[in-house]
């Protein structure tokens, strides 16, 4: 397939405004369509449950770590937030 070079925004004249469906976008650097990278993540870009599924041991225990890490305020950290 060749590959063809776009100078500029690609514009659709579909009347639906559809240029191409995520199943056919591919991220190079992820190495994954669009549809497999909507899977992996809520709207705001956080990892689904789905995804987590997914997680080897290692991975899983990494995010509880981090998890852990930002849920771990002290009282007075929480008193500045609230203004308490």
């Amino acid at each position: 397939m060749a590959d063809i070079n776009v100078y500029g925004t690609l514009k659709t004249m579909a009347g639906d405004g559809k240029a191409v469906v995520a199943s056919q976008v591919f991220d190079v650097e992820r190495g994954k369509f669009q549809d497999e990278i909507n899977n992996e993540t809520d709207n705001e870009g956080l990892v689904s449950a789905k995804a987590v599924q997914s997680f080897t041991t290692t991975e899983k225990a990494q995010a509880r770590t981090n998890i852990d890490a930002l849920c771990s305020i002290t009282q007075q950290e929480f008193n500045a937030i609230f203004n308490d």
